[in-house]
Order: C-alpha cells, then structure tokens, then sequence
C-alpha cells in the first residue's frame, strides 16, 4: 500500500464520485480506479459498491476509511512539528508555461505564492505547447500551462478557462475601430496578414478559423513570437490574431486597436501533469491556488 493510495481512497470516499474524484487528485479516471482496484486486491474485499447511478462504501471501505483518516492525521501532525510554518519550508517548483501566460497572469500568482512560501525556489520555462508537453514527459518539469487538448496522451489535463483570439489592427489603418468593437473575420481576408509560423498550436486555431469563415488569410509574415507580431502590427505591416491576454501587456498599446472577431475564436488553456506524479505538499498548494486564482480574469474577460 502507498501513501497516493490512500490520498486516491480518501478523495473517493469524500465524493463517491470517480471523476471528481480523479479531478482533485490530478489523475486521470483510469489511473484512479487501478490504484483502487490495486488496494481492493491487496486487502481480498471490495472497498466501494459501484453501480451506473450511484458509488458507496462497502463495511470494509468504511473500517478503512477510519484508519485512513488516522493516518493522515498523524502525517499533518508531522508536517507541522518538522516544519512549524511555511516560511521554513524548502523546495523547487518546476514549470513551463505559454509566452502569453508567464507574461501575463503567472507572475501575480508566484507573488502571492512566495508571501507564504518565500523559501520556494521556481524554475520556470517560456515554451510553445508541444515542447511543454515534452518537457513534462521527460521529467524536466513539474507541470505545465499549455494549450488543449494535449497530443501526449499518458498525460492528465485539467482545464483552466478558455481564452479568445482578438484581431489587432495599427491605428493608422483605414480598418482600425474603436478598442472591443466585434468585427467579421472574412472583411479582412484580403488585409495583409502575420500568423504564427509552422509549429504553432495557434497557427491552425486561426487557419481552422479562416477555413470556417469560407476564406484564407493573405500572409505576409509568419514569425512565433507574439510580441514581434504585435510589433509588426503597430508597424503597419499587416493584421494578426493574437490570444486576449497579450492585449494587456503591450507596451505601446496606444499604438494598435484590438477588436472581438465573430464568430468566437477561442482555445483552451489548461494545467498538464503527469498522471504518476507524486506531489510535494508545497506543490499541491501551488497547484490548488493556481486553479482558484481570481487574478487571472483581468486577462481573460470573457470565458
């Protein structure tokens, strides 16, 4: 029997429920009911009734369930006789995000964070999404932020909001409007346009999108940083459709207008981890305050 079991057990037996279950252990269902099956065969009796309406205790799971709580309650008792508060607690976060991310909402929330944890070290890695999911499968990160859904399919994502496009135009261009105001994606088809190059999870977000419209886009320029594309824009090189959050840390935003493209161009933006990754308890704070972090709607509006 393992330590994650019992946290596996514990969080079933709180919800009765596999799936929310699975969500709040950052596992994948699968991998949960494994791990329960796991315990059921070590101890020759079922822990939980399981029938397509409703999931329940067996008086096994229940007896079980009491030393389970035990056990946790000594393991928190030790937490905080070795480490009596946070500001003595060590370790290293590891993660990689999108460029739109970590120069966005991410800072605010390690700020936050190190208030309570200042001896958390964090090595943090600006990465497009298919190096991202890499790096997680290599181990060389703890977790990433990245787009959805996730190609690597031994990995557990867990949706954190969804983000939309906005076209940006250089004020200087006859097409440029007030900040916000919703425009047709066709009336700029034949508008100079700058994309992500090959290699880019949004390249095809906003071709797919194109497509969609009955249209495609004139490009001119291909390049894989928004901060260029928006350049090139201000510049009056051409247009572009870049994710809403990068809206707000333009540094000459008075430069360009931003405008909502209708239809709706969005994309998921979500939490990766490894399905059998055990995590640190300053880890699971970290993660648990990233999925609750209010923040993050000051660059994302709309969901």
């Amino acid at each position: 029997m393992e330590l994650r079991q019992i946290h596996y057990f514990l969080a079933v037996a709180r919800h009765l429920n596999f799936t929310t279950a699975a969500k709040e252990c950052f596992v994948t269902q699968s991998t949960l009911s494994e791990q329960i099956k796991k315990l059921e065969e070590e101890f020759e009796c079922k822990l939980f009734e399981r029938t397509s309406k409703k999931v329940t205790l067996t008086f096994e799971g229940e007896l079980f369930r009491s030393y389970c709580e035990k056990i946790n309650e000594f393991l928190e008792e030790a937490k905080s006789k070795v480490g009596k508060n946070h500001k003595e607690v060590f370790g290293k976060i590891r993660l990689a995000a999108l460029p739109t991310v970590m120069l966005s909402w991410l800072p605010l929330l390690i700020t936050e964070f190190k208030r309570d944890f200042p001896n958390i070290q964090f090595e943090m890695k600006e990465l497009g999404s298919g190096d991202i999911e890499k790096s997680l499968s290599n181990y060389v990160i703890d977790f990433g932020i990245t787009n959805l859904p996730l190609k690597d399919p031994s990995l557990h994502s867990t949706v954190l909001y969804k983000e939309k496009l906005v076209l940006i135009t250089s004020k200087n261009e006859d097409s440029a409007k007030r900040n916000g105001q919703t425009v047709k994606l066709e009336d700029f088809k034949d508008e100079p346009f700058i994309i992500y190059e090959n290699g880019y999870d949004l390249r095809g977000v906003i071709l797919n999108a194109f497509f969609e419209a009955g249209c495609s886009p004139n490009i001119v320029i291909e390049n894989g940083r928004t901060e260029s594309i928006k350049y090139f824009v201000e510049c009056g090189l051409g247009v572009a459709l870049i994710p809403e959050a990068a809206i707000y840390y333009q540094p000459n935003i008075d430069n360009i207008c931003w405008h909502y493209v209708e239809p709706d161009i969005v994309r998921p933006v979500g939490l990766a981890t490894r399905n059998d990754q055990p995590h640190s308890l300053f880890l699971k704070k970290f993660l648990s305050r990233l999925i609750h972090f209010e923040k993050r709607k000051t660059f994302v509006q709309k969901k």
